[in-house]
């Protein structure tokens, strides 16, 4: 069939669950299983490594959206709603970016420390001073820079908290495209 029907709701609402799980999965792993190379092994595109950072986004935006879905059904909950959305989602927003602010300040804290050492290596203290700010800026950066990742890892899962059903349909299919190179593997030899 190819890709004809893409773009058309009609053609979309009329595709057999077969046709339609492919065309879900081709959407989250990022390639159709079903197509097979000359050596008889499925090729598998490496957006499926990282459709966790894709999803972020996509998330993100039936965040928002669902805001005024929710005001269109609940009218009269539309204020209690309202001051609840923003409070959470503001309030694990500043939980770690407190959290950052006063890792940047014991940093200088931990630095005022060590001046305390320096008088113990005062024969090599030309060289150890500028050694130790080498590797202490080198790491410092790094681990600052790999922690803000999973600052957005962990904001990442907070919506699918807040929306069960996309929490439990994306792990569905995360579980099934897993297991789906181990069962074509073993299928296979079998």
């Amino acid at each position: 069939m190819g890709d004809a029907h893409r773009g058309s709701l009609e053609a979309f609402e009329c595709m057999d669950h077969q046709l339609l799980q492919q065309e879900i999965r081709h959407f989250l792993c990022g390639g159709r299983d079903t197509v097979k190379s000359v050596t008889g092994s499925t090729p598998e595109s490496p957006c499926r490594h990282y459709f966790y950072f894709f999803f972020y986004f996509y998330f993100f935006f039936f965040y928002f959206f669902y805001f005024f879905f929710y005001y269109f059904f609940f009218y009269f909950f539309f204020f209690y709603y309202f001051f609840f959305y923003y409070f959470f989602f503001f309030y694990f927003f500043f939980y770690f970016f407190y959290y950052f602010f006063f890792y940047y300040f014991f940093f200088f804290y931990y630095f005022y420390f060590y001046y305390f050492f320096y008088y113990f290596f005062f024969f090599f203290y030309y060289f150890y001073f500028y050694y130790f700010f080498y590797y202490f800026f080198l790491f410092y950066f790094f681990f600052y820079f790999f922690f803000f990742y999973f600052f957005y890892v962990f904001f990442f899962f907070y919506f699918f908290y807040f929306f069960f059903f996309f929490y439990f349909f994306f792990f569905y299919y995360f579980f099934y495209c897993s297991t789906s190179a181990i069962i074509r593997k073993v299928s296979q030899t079998v």
